[in-house]
């Protein structure tokens, strides 16, 4: 199995969000076992409180821009042993007792877990899940020729017997067809075939065959209901969904921000093969780290036909002997490229890249990576643009694609960026209307309101992720970080004599394109005003139609002293609302005696 204990924070991070989005962009790189087991659990016992562990991944944008869901649509929580699903319904229980059910009585409902592209259908307005907040307006989808169940939150899939039939020979995973069909704008011809043939469907979770029992069957049977809603579903899965049927058990066990505890899913066990190795891709991140695939001699799978598994870095490649001729042990676990379990066999000989395979600059080893450091590195101009305009995570568009185009055309800096014409952006090959959403986009990132160490974090700097430069803002404001020494970034608590050299010397660096942003007025919100105003130690939470935007009004609350929450819990001070609030948040801030505070009166006690 990979080792992912010598990756530093940032590449850790960094990684965990890119399986994110090569999953929702339909081409995921390893399997949930791995990202689960491996990725997220070195996270959680480095920081336990990392804003990764709690948040849905968000995906790429496209479609007729977003929409906000009228209530969260949450990620799943994953189990892959009876064990873990015996733990859960333990606790289940034990929310029963709480509010005053006989455990006995309860009903917990199995259906089948598709492997599709989860989205919400309101009878008119379809949208996919996104980051659970918001998602894509696919309703194109609809004219496109989706098939569409009853309304309601479920997920569009492939049948899998028209993939095997059909597609099966070309194409690896029917979910890659399914986000090719609903989000390109001009589908290609499997795509188009199958949406005529009305194999591509979004399908309601409530249509789905489905086993009620009590708890103790549940545990007794598993296997065999496991086995019968999976035969009973005529689209690919992996696994299984269980959840209490009971509503005010499912109030109790509420949920945080990446899912509900009243369910959980029970994937379906990993397949190995022992395969040998043909070759192996490198390639450039944005930190001029260049990492490998390993190219692998096709194997059936679970299904699928893998030619490629990761393998971490070049130090993992060059220990283990993985080149030419070793023979690997993978294991697959529902997705496209598994990871490697095991090396039976190294390779005679195996060989590391000297020279970058983007730009063909030299390339140095750095602890157990090998690093381009050449400047003028397309590659790396590219993944660090994009990832300062993810990070900043308040416009559209510039996705890694743009970014792509506006490289090729010279504008390889930010501050070039910002000062982009809309003719500026024609020149680039971008539509005249393109173009001008392009330069608005821009003007919307400086407005509105962005944390301050959210904005640090999307600089790039080496071991200063969001987390961190939250931390070293509420010491040192941002607009002076050019004088901060190095003694005073390791007299910080949590960074150290091992971080702070590499963080000093990166802000000096970077200060010139810094300072240059700042002179835009980006409206940030400083992390030194939180916590000394009319709202210090209130916590928040906002939720109806606002006259302000949102957004605003929850940089403001920050800046007045506030812990703006994304859902009602018991630590919960406030709910303050606006129009068209959903019932069920306001019965669980009554539940929970949460003070419902109108925003009318809400703007009145701030000012």
């Amino acid at each position: 199995m990979l080792d992912v204990k010598q990756m530093d924070m940032e590449i850790l991070v960094a990684t965990i969000e890119r399986l994110e989005q090569a999953y929702r962009a339909g081409t995921p790189e390893v399997s949930d076992a791995e990202f689960d087991h491996v990725f997220l659990a070195e996270l959680q016992r480095r920081d336990s409180t990392h804003p990764l562990l709690d948040r849905v991944g968000a995906e790429g944008d496209f479609g007729a821009g977003k929409v906000v869901h009228p209530s969260p649509m949450l990620s799943t929580v994953k189990a892959y042993t009876s064990e873990e699903v015996e733990a859960y319904t333990r606790k289940v229980h034990a929310a029963a007792l709480a509010v005053g059910i006989d455990p006995d009585s309860l009903q917990f409902r199995i259906t089948a877990k598709l492997d599709g592209m989860a989205a919400r259908f309101d009878g008119t307005v379809l949208v996919t899940r996104g980051d659970g907040l918001k998602g894509n307006d696919i309703t194109s989808a609809i004219q496109k020729g989706v098939v569409m169940d009853a309304p309601g939150v479920g997920e569009i899939v492939m049948p899998t017997a028209y993939f095997e039939t059909n597609l099966s020979e070309n194409l690896k995973n029917p979910r890659n067809v399914v986000v090719g069909a609903v989000g390109a704008d001009v589908v290609n011809q499997d795509a188009q075939e199958a949406l005529e043939a009305g194999a591509i469907r979004f399908v309601n979770y409530r249509s789905l065959h489905a086993i009620s029992c009590d708890g103790v069957t549940l545990i007794e049977k598993l296997e065999e209901f496991t086995r019968e809603v999976l035969r009973e579903t005529e689209y690919p899965v992996d696994g299984i969904v269980i959840e209490v049927e009971d509503e005010t058990v499912k109030l109790k066990m509420g949920a945080n921000n990446h899912h509900h505890r009243w369910m959980i899913a029970k994937k379906t066990k990993g397949e190995h093969a022992i395969v040998t190795v043909v070759g192996i891709d490198w390639s450039t991140g944005r930190s001029g780290r260049v990492t490998p695939t390993v190219v692998i001699e096709p194997v059936e799978l679970s299904g699928a036909t893998i030619t490629r598994v990761v393998a971490h870095h070049a130090g993992n490649v060059k220990a283990q002997g993985i080149g030419p001729g070793a023979e690997l042990r993978i294991l697959r676990s529902g997705e496209v490229i598994p990871f490697i379990d095991e090396v039976i066999k190294p390779a005679e000989s195996v060989e590391i890249p000297t020279q970058c395979p983007a730009c063909g600059g030299e390339l140095r080893w750095e602890r157990d990576f090998i690093v381009c450091f050449d400047v003028n590195c397309d590659a790396q101009c590219i993944r660090q643009l994009w990832h300062f305009f993810d990070i900043l995570g308040n416009l559209d568009l510039f996705g890694q694609k743009s970014i792509e185009k506006l490289v090729q055309h010279g504008h390889r800096d930010l501050l070039t960026i910002y000062g982009l014409t809309a003719a500026d952006f024609e020149a680039c090959g971008f539509g005249a209307k393109q173009a001008e959403n392009l330069v608005v986009e821009l003007e919307r990132s400086r407005t509105d309101a962005v944390e301050d160490w959210r904005w640090l974090g999307a600089m790039g700097i080496h071991f200063l992720g969001r987390g961190t430069a939250r931390r070293l803002l509420k010491v040192h404001p941002i607009h002076s970080l050019n004088e901060v020494s190095m003694e005073d970034i390791d007299a910080i608590d949590g960074f150290g004599s091992v971080v702070a050299p590499s963080i000093y010397q990166d802000i000096q660096d970077r200060w010139p394109t810094m300072e240059g942003l700042l002179a835009l007025k980006f409206n940030l919100v400083m992390s030194q005003d939180a916590g000394e105003g009319v709202l210090t130690g209130k916590r928040v939470v906002f939720t109806g139609a606002m006259e302000r935007p949102r957004k605003e009004m929850e940089a403001e609350a920050t800046r007045l002293g506030a812990e703006v929450q994304k859902s009602v819990s018991k630590n919960t001070d406030w709910l303050i609302t606006g129009n068209k609030v959903g019932p069920s948040k306001l019965a669980k801030a009554e539940k929970l005696g949460v003070e419902i505070v109108p925003v009318a009166d809400y703007e009145n006690r701030i000012r």
